[in-house]
């Protein structure tokens, strides 16, 4: 089940955050969360950690858009096991990618200043753009591989230079 310490988590975070629960064990009984209680209690506009996040299955491959005012960090691989269909960050906020991969079968469009916090390796199977429409900064390598167009349209390495770019690579 989930430790008393996730839901003391969501009690910190109040007006400051989000906790997103992953990796639940399936075996173990259902456990009723009071939506509308913690929509109440967090503020969406603030910040938004995201941990591991697949599509359901290699058939439904879903879309993910993060409208975040404030910071986001994505600390876990996206579409590792079952591709997302597309990835989306708004601009009003940052994002830091702290993250090995993201895989989707169409678009990922980073429309907020990019921090990179690892090694990451961005991925579209099926030719979909991979565009950045902002900064791009972090001293790490970054990975493109699409058959689609790589777009950055922001200053890359303007505040941390990038150990290396490679588009196309695969």
């Amino acid at each position: 089940g989930v430790s008393k310490v996730s839901f003391e988590m969501l009690k910190m975070l109040g007006l400051n955050g989000i906790f997103v629960f992953t990796g639940i064990p399936a075996p173990h009984p259902a456990i009723g969360v009071e939506a509308d209680l913690i929509m109440r209690n967090l503020v969406l506009k603030n910040q938004a950690v995201v941990g591991t996040v697949n599509a359901d299955a290699a058939a439904n491959n879903r879309q993910l858009t993060l409208n975040v005012n404030g910071p986001a960090t994505i600390a876990g691989a996206i579409g590792a096991t079952a591709a997302l269909g597309s990835l989306t960050t708004d601009s009003p906020g940052t994002t830091v990618l702290n993250l090995p991969t993201v895989t989707t079968t169409g678009a990922q469009t980073y429309g907020d200043p990019i921090t990179l916090g690892s090694n990451l390796t961005l991925t579209s199977s099926s030719s979909g753009n991979i565009t950045f429409n902002s900064t791009v900064d972090g001293a790490v390598a970054l990975t493109i591989n699409t058959s689609g167009i790589t777009r950055f349209r922001g200053t890359v390495g303007g505040g941390t230079a990038l150990a290396s770019i490679t588009t196309d690579s695969a």
